[in-house]
């Protein structure tokens, strides 16, 4: 009897549609050809397994983009669908630490279904999705409002106020990176950050910026009037700095004051020695000057 003549194995048809669906079956054909006496109960389990794993898919697609890494990593891993005990754990957790609001929405969703307003549900468990991680904590508040769908506009209003408070946190973060623009930092990597994090940035920018600024206030009174070409110089590759290097900023400030140090203490020795000169009898050509902008000619 040839391949094309073959009679399928009672569960092949199971298999074929699983493979429809989108489903890895080579490790779930190895295991029913290798133990076929227990064949029954293995398919119940993997059609058990594959029902999770489509509703699965579903609420790992619909994840913020902020999660794309890890929502591709959970459903490669659901190709295979004897990996969802695993994915539904890793998953559970990942919701129990930076979604808390989907286990309460979840968990009431029939409440919501028979009242008609799933879709209200959904959206309000997008838009706390939507929020920064900051968040978390005051979302996971939350719970008791979603145990009864007639509470809807109150959690809709809670969830209003947290993103209120978003944007207020943004717009007083955009005018710390304009602040900082203007003071010579540029900050705009902030923007790119979450609230906990661009704030930390923002914190440690504003102490270079005062350092930065403490520089160039030096440079102007110390270096400037004896050379606008030094001072330029100097004032360019600060503007190149590293700020992320701590290295970078204290070897600057150090090259500042020592470079203030030395022109100031040669500005006094010729001051002197053109004294001394003076009060020698020298008459001394009109072109020598102590002046500070003079002295390094």
């Amino acid at each position: 009897m040839d391949e094309k003549t073959t009679p399928l194995i009672w569960w092949q048809e199971r298999l074929f549609r699983w493979q429809e669906m989108g489903y890895q079956t080579d490790r779930i054909e190895s295991k029913l050809l290798n133990d076929e006496q227990n064949a029954t109960e293995f398919v119940l389990f993997v059609e058990r397994c594959v029902n999770i794993a489509e509703d699965l898919r579903n609420e790992i697609s619909s994840l913020n983009d902020r999660h794309a890494e890890s929502a591709i990593a959970w459903l490669d891993l659901l190709d295979d669908p004897l990996n969802v005990e695993l994915v539904q754990e890793e998953f559970g957790k990942f919701n129990l630490n930076k979604r808390p609001w989907a286990i309460d929405a979840k968990a009431s969703v029939r409440n919501w279904q028979n009242a008609g307003k799933i879709e209200e549900l959904e959206s309000i468990v997008s838009r706390l999705d939507f929020l920064d991680p900051v968040f978390i904590a005051k979302g996971s508040l939350l719970g008791e409002l979603f145990e009864n769908s007639n509470l809807l506009d109150e959690l809709d209003g809670e969830v209003a106020k947290l993103e209120e408070s978003q944007v207020l946190r943004w717009n007083n973060l955009e005018n710390m990176v304009t602040s900082l623009y203007e003071k010579g930092v540029n900050a705009e990597l902030v923007l790119t950050k979450n609230l906990g994090e661009a704030y930390d940035l923002v914190g440690k920018l504003e102490q270079v910026a005062e350092k930065i600024d403490i520089v160039k206030k030096e440079i102007s009174a110390s270096i400037e009037p004896f050379s606008r070409v030094l001072a330029e110089n100097i004032f360019s590759r600060i503007n190149d700095l590293n700020i992320d290097s701590e290295e970078e900023i204290r070897n600057i400030m150090l090259e500042v004051e020592a470079t203030a140090r030395d022109l100031d203490l040669r500005h006094l020795k010729v001051g002197k020695r053109l004294r001394v000169l003076t009060s020698s009898g020298f008459t001394l050509p009109p072109e020598v000057s102590s002046q500070r902008q003079d002295m390094l000619y």
